[in-house]
Order: C-alpha cells, then structure tokens, then sequence
C-alpha cells in the first residue's frame, strides 16, 4: 500500500463500533512497465503472469497485503488479491494457398480473427516484405480494428478479413503478413502463396 494510502486511511473506531473499509484496485500506468519487466524476462515483485492453456490466454495476478495497525500494538493483515486480463487474439489459419491464378483475375479468400479473452483487443496488419504491385498485389481488409472482450455469446470479439490477390504477371509469389496488438499481444502470421498463368485453363468463367 502506497504511503498516500496509508495516510487517508488513519481511522478512530470508538469503542463497540465498526466502521466499513473499501479496498479498490485501479490499472494505473506502472501495469505497462510490469509487463515489459516480464516480458523481458525479469521478476516483478508481488506479481505473475498465469496462463491458461485451454483458452490460450493470460492474465496478470497481483498480489499485496492490507494491515490494519491499531493503537494498542495489534496488527491484522489481510491478503489482498487482484487479476488484469491480457488481450490476444487468434487467425482461424496462419497460411493461405490460392494455387494457380490466372493474370489479372482477383481471387478471394477469408481469415477469422477472434478474441478469445477478457480484455478488449486493438490490432492491425502489415506487410513483412515490400509488395512489389508490378507482379502482383495481394490486400487484406481491414487492415485494423478493435475486437471486443469474449464476455458473452453477443460479444463482438471476432471479424472477418477479405484477402484479396491478383497476379500481375507469371511468377510465383510468397508474402507474408503480421498481426500485432497495441497491448503486447503475441504476433500472428499469415502466410500468402499463389503462382500466376496466362494459362486459360485457371481463367475462372464469369
């Protein structure tokens, strides 16, 4: 407990009286400089990170001790116990295989990205290497967006992408894309590979 604490919480209880306290537990700034300590690998005192193998999420486990100091020399201590949800978010696959396209004929294919957690999730996408346009163009929409903590059934923790590839000529292509979060979530990777033909047997009929 921080000594600013200790100072409002100098209480009189008369005698055959009580009095109620309120223990809060606020997210203040030091929580980003605990996570990267332990990100880094280092020990933060008083705090852990718990992992759930079965959602594969993870939380922040603090742990602290509030006293009760009263005048006669006696000292209750009760423990105190808090968690903070880390967001992350997963692909419904980690590589797409369009085969043989024809050129300049768009193909399409869809990614689920879900949050599984109970934190709200902020992520975006980008590309790994430059995209050269002149051979081929590969797109992913939306290249951003906040998917909301899994709370419920009506939660709106999952959004569907469109990845879009049109071959500009007759090469192979291979790009690769990252997923990352504004909260230390662990990157996703999406792989990309497809060869283009002036081949008109891969020319899709309109």
């Amino acid at each position: 407990m921080s000594q600013e604490c200790q100072n409002l919480a100098r209480n009189r209880l008369n005698p055959q009286s009580n009095i109620k306290v309120q223990v809060g537990f606020r997210v203040m700034e030091k929580f980003l400089e605990d996570l990267k300590t332990i990100e880094s690998g280092q020990e933060v005192s008083g705090v852990r990170v718990c992992h759930d193998d079965l959602t594969g999420t993870s939380k922040l486990e603090y742990k602290d001790e509030l006293t009760i100091r009263y005048n006669n020399g006696v000292n209750q201590c009760y423990p105190l116990l808090a968690f903070v949800h880390l967001p992350s978010f997963n692909l419904s696959q980690d590589s797409i295989e369009f085969g043989v396209c024809f050129v300049d004929q768009e193909q399409l294919c869809y990614v689920t990205i879900t949050n599984p957690s109970y934190s709200e999730s902020h992520w975006s996408v980008e590309a790994l290497e430059p995209i050269d346009h002149s051979k081929g163009e590969v797109v992913i929409e939306p290249t951003h967006g906040v998917l909301e903590a899994s709370e419920s059934f009506t939660s709106k923790n999952k959004t569907k992408l469109a990845v879009r590839f049109i071959p500009r000529s007759e090469s192979n292509f291979e790009y690769n894309f990252m997923f990352k979060g504004k909260l230390h979530e662990e990157f996703r990777f999406l792989k990309v590979k497809a060869s283009g033909s002036y081949d008109g047997q891969f020319e899709r009929k309109l």
